[in-house]
């Protein structure tokens, strides 16, 4: 039976996805459209992240929904719109992921916006607005690695270092496990953790560059209060240690894999401190990136 039909291929791209065979992945999806004649379920290019087609596919659903003056159709509307913040995740589509995460969070119950949250949170990040995570950081649980991340750099991001640096304790407990499980599996699953650890390792980092910047800043206003200038307080040492942070991370971001999605979650990290014009040679390698990738 089709029903039945449709199971079998959503478990069988399901299961070439987990082994890490896209090809076969799509190979089923072909097979499904064009002998089995089965309508394509917006869920399926999900899982297959071909991401322009699901994002489509769900935008269509949630126009259906939409006309029907049905609360089960609300239900619907909602998790198809969820489905559209993944596809925007995914593609990088910071802007209009932060106003359908909006226009959404209102109508969401409780688990919808724990799953909503960090779709929010990433797009608040990207856009650099971060007042506006705490709403969605509020909604993560304390055992998860992401909402414990958004935590960190939210408090970074605020100088409360020492708060900060407990929570990155916890991430980096919460990751060992994590990782340490995946890795078992296949290093490719276990990528997104490693990812993860380097953002939280890079969050130590930039409370150490940011410290070093309120000396300068102590220092400067010591000259401008005492009439010095140019005096050798030692400001030369805590410029060059800026530096060196700053050489570290762009060599630490050239051996990362070349993915979108990786260089922009390491750029992020590294725009708490660092903005885009002062880091030219690396936001011009991730913009050559993104035009290889298409």
């Amino acid at each position: 039976s089709t029903p039945f039909a449709a199971t079998c291929i959503q478990s069988l791209i399901s299961v070439h996805n987990f082994l890490g065979q896209p090809e076969a992945a799509n190979g089923v999806l072909a097979y499904a459209s064009k002998s089995l004649n089965i309508q394509l379920k917006d869920e399926w290019y999900e899982k297959l992240q071909r991401w322009d087609e699901a994002l489509i596919a769900y935008r269509g659903r949630v126009a259906t929904c939409a006309e029907a003056d049905d609360p089960a159709a609300d239900a619907v509307r909602l998790e198809a719109q969820e489905g559209c913040m993944r596809c925007l995740r995914a593609l990088g589509e910071w802007e209009q992921l932060q106003a359908l995460a909006e226009e959404t969070w209102p109508r969401a119950d409780a688990k919808a916006r724990e799953r909503i949250a960090p779709l929010a949170a990433a797009a608040v990040f990207q856009m650099g607005c971060l007042e506006d995570m705490g709403v969605y950081v509020d909604c993560m649980p304390k055992e998860n690695v992401e909402g414990n991340l958004y935590r960190a750099i939210l408090l970074v991001a605020g100088d409360e270092f020492v708060q900060a640096r407990v929570v990155l304790d916890t991430t980096q407990r919460l990751l060992d496990t994590q990782v340490t499980a995946l890795v078992g599996e296949s290093y490719e699953r276990a990528y997104k953790g490693v990812v993860c650890a380097q953002q939280v390792a890079e969050l130590e980092e930039v409370m150490h560059y940011k410290e070093h910047l309120r000396v300068l800043e102590a220092r400067q206003d010591l000259r401008n209060a005492t009439g010095q200038d140019g005096s050798p307080d030692g400001s030369d040492s805590v410029l060059e240690e800026c530096a060196r942070i700053r050489s570290m991370w762009n060599k630490r971001l050239l051996g990362v894999q070349a993915n979108v999605e990786v260089w922009q979650k390491v750029l992020a990290v590294h725009g708490l401190v660092i903005h885009p014009m002062h880091n030219l040679e690396a936001w011009l390698k991730y913009a050559s990136l993104c035009r290889k990738t298409g």
